[in-house]
């Protein structure tokens, strides 16, 4: 994070999609988020905001404008922690995990 929390670069420039989570150590209502974008003569944007994104829910992991289809699971308690505990220690969330493991057993 730059400036202590006001920026954030993942550092994979051009490559897509890009993560940031904020964990808190209870649970937070999170009623705002500004996006800003860099465009400096020197760092120039290629387009303000986030490429694809509306505004509404997360940016569709499909394409712009495109609704990304979702899969829902029931998991026992204990591996429900176990992958809360692992997307912490990586900094992401349950969701890449799984997505991230899907593509693996489907490849394999």
């Amino acid at each position: 994070m730059w400036n202590s929390g006001a920026g954030w670069n993942d550092g994979t420039s051009k490559e897509w999609p890009d993560w940031l989570s904020a964990t808190w150590s209870a649970p937070q209502q999170v009623g705002h988020v500004r996006v800003l974008t860099i465009d400096q003569r020197d760092q120039p944007a290629s387009q303000p905001g986030l490429p694809g994104y509306d505004g509404r829910g997360r940016p569709s992991l499909t394409g712009p404008g495109q609704r990304s289809p979702q899969l829902r699971l029931s998991v026992p308690a204990e591996l429900q922690q176990r992958l809360k505990t692992r997307a912490e220690q990586e900094h992401t969330s349950i969701s890449q995990l799984a997505r991230e493991a899907l593509e693996r057993y489907l490849a394999s």
